[in-house]
């Protein structure tokens, strides 16, 4: 009798040994291996660094390209915005007419300018018709009128700046009141069309 409870009992244990699995067996619970935190943190670092010199370099475009007034325009009746830290000189007359202007140049690269001019000579942008025809005063060559405005008075251009490979835009305007007329010309890199496009955005005469 004792004999056989013994055996009853070592069986007994035999199976619950069995489907509880020993430690470390990998056999039964034990629960869902957890990655450690520690292993996330390189990705988290990893994306942290590849945006920095994005940011840095996002942070440092913004500040080139950030515009204030040109004042010796502004004595002329010229409104128009420039980039900070860009030096202006006067310029000699463009054939046509009494023309007073400024070449703005950046100091780091001397193939980006700007050209801000103004001319009192009526006649030169008269049509035969008696109508203001702003396209005959365009100050460089081989330009393409890329719009003119409703009333006639100004229009826009491309052009390509002789020995840069820079691109240029302009923007010409005459007087309502047969005064003159004036204009600005943009020279930066095809990369840069949108500072372009702000500089020209920026420009008036008043009348």
């Amino acid at each position: 009798m004792k004999k056989r409870t013994l055996a009853v009992t070592l069986t007994l244990a035999s199976l619950m040994a069995t489907a509880c699995g020993t430690p470390g067996s990998g056999s039964g619970g034990g629960g869902p291996v957890v990655p450690s935190s520690g292993a996330q943190s390189p990705s988290s670092n990893s994306t942290s660094n590849s945006t920095a010199p994005a940011n840095n370099s996002a942070a440092n475009s913004s500040q080139s390209n950030s515009l204030t007034p040109f004042q010796e325009g502004a004595k002329y009746g010229i409104t128009v915005d420039i980039p900070k830290g860009w030096v202006s000189k006067p310029m000699k007359g463009n054939g046509h007419g009494d023309t007073t202007g400024w070449t703005v140049t950046d100091a780091s690269d001397p193939t980006s300018q700007i050209v801000v001019a103004t001319s009192g000579c009526v006649g030169c942008y008269m049509g035969s018709n008696g109508q203001p025809n702003p396209q005959q005063v365009i100050p460089v060559t081989g330009a393409t009128v890329t719009s003119t405005s409703a009333s006639g008075n100004t229009v826009h251009y491309t052009f390509t700046p002789s020995g840069s490979s820079n691109e240029g835009w302009g923007e010409l305007t005459t007087s309502n009141n047969a005064s003159g007329y004036a204009y600005v010309d943009v020279v930066l890199p095809s990369s840069e069309s949108s500072l372009a496009q702000s500089i020209l955005q920026s420009f008036q005469m008043s009348n």
